[in-house]
């Protein structure tokens, strides 16, 4: 059966802070997030999108506004170890499906070149 992906990608600039492997905890500092945010369907709609482009492009600039110059600790409290990109990228997903509605497939952040952190909120396409 066939599956259809469609991606859509933003960034903003924010710190974090995280508990290193050997307990420290690192200095707070600065990234540009990358995001790529992915929406899986086995059919597509009467119009023949996954989603349309500009909703969901529009959904994940307006929550990358929001973050922009934030300290992610903050605005993602409870994680005792800092937040790491995987908490990011999940925190995302979570945002993109409470403004869109829609079971987001993945998350993909980077925080710097060559190092991507992926979450996947559902296994399966709709």
């Amino acid at each position: 059966m066939a599956i259809y992906e469609t991606t859509v990608e933003s960034s903003f600039f924010a710190s974090h802070a995280v508990q290193t492997r050997s307990g420290e905890i690192e200095p707070l500092h600065r990234h540009n997030w990358k995001i790529l945010a992915s929406f899986r369907v086995r059919q597509l709609d009467a119009y023949g999108f996954v989603i349309d482009f500009v909703q969901a492009l529009d959904a994940l600039k307006a929550i990358a506004r929001e973050l922009e110059g934030q300290d992610l600790n903050l605005v993602m409290p409870h994680q005792e170890a800092g937040v790491s990109a995987e908490r990011v990228a999940q925190y995302l997903s979570e945002r993109l499906h409470e403004r869109l509605g829609l079971s987001v497939y993945s998350v993909c952040v980077s925080e710097a070149t060559g190092c991507w952190a992926k979450y996947y909120a559902d296994e399966s396409p709709a």
